[in-house]
């Protein structure tokens, strides 16, 4: 699995840049493979995936905040016919964050508490991303809710929090 996986983190790479400087708003959209490679091959502990995280993360909040519009960025034109796919994307992405910044917690310890105004800070980018992800206007949001409750995501937030006090 470890080797497949940086078979897979390699090719992303070469495709989409080191730093996702390759990166546009299809990349998002259920036909491109940037979503489908790079939460097969995400290990929070490796600091180059999580830098990459941290740009996915910053190019979504430029997408919708050029667009307004962040379903049609997940699915295209369509999302009743590729809710399945995008949902289960989206909810990966979401818990992704929150584990990336769960396991690094301690690393991270003075940027777990920031404020809205210190948006360029790694873990407010993450977290900023995990809020758009869940606007409870949005198709997705009770598939997400309950998968994110299914992993014990409070108990994360919750040790993350007691890492920063």
């Amino acid at each position: 699995m470890a080797i497949e996986r940086s078979k897979v983190r390699h090719d992303f790479c070469e495709t989409y840049g080191n730093n996702c400087q390759n990166v546009d708003r299809h990349c998002f959209e259920p036909g491109s493979s940037f979503l489908r490679q790079f939460l097969f091959f995400f290990k929070a502990q490796n600091s180059g995936d999580f830098l990459i995280l941290v740009e996915t993360c910053r190019l979504l909040q430029s997408f919708v905040d050029s667009s307004g519009d962040i379903v049609s960025l997940f699915s295209g034109l369509d999302y009743s016919f590729k809710h399945n796919l995008v949902d289960f994307r989206v909810k990966k992405l979401a818990f992704t964050c929150i584990e990336a910044i769960h396991q690094n917690r301690n690393r991270l310890r003075d940027q777990l508490l920031v404020t809205p105004e210190e948006a360029s800070i790694s873990t407010a980018i993450l977290m900023e991303a995990v809020s758009l992800l869940l606007d409870p206007k949005l198709p997705w949001v009770c598939k997400i809710v309950s998968y994110l409750h299914k992993e014990n995501v409070f108990k994360l937030v919750r040790e993350m929090v007691t890492t920063a006090k």
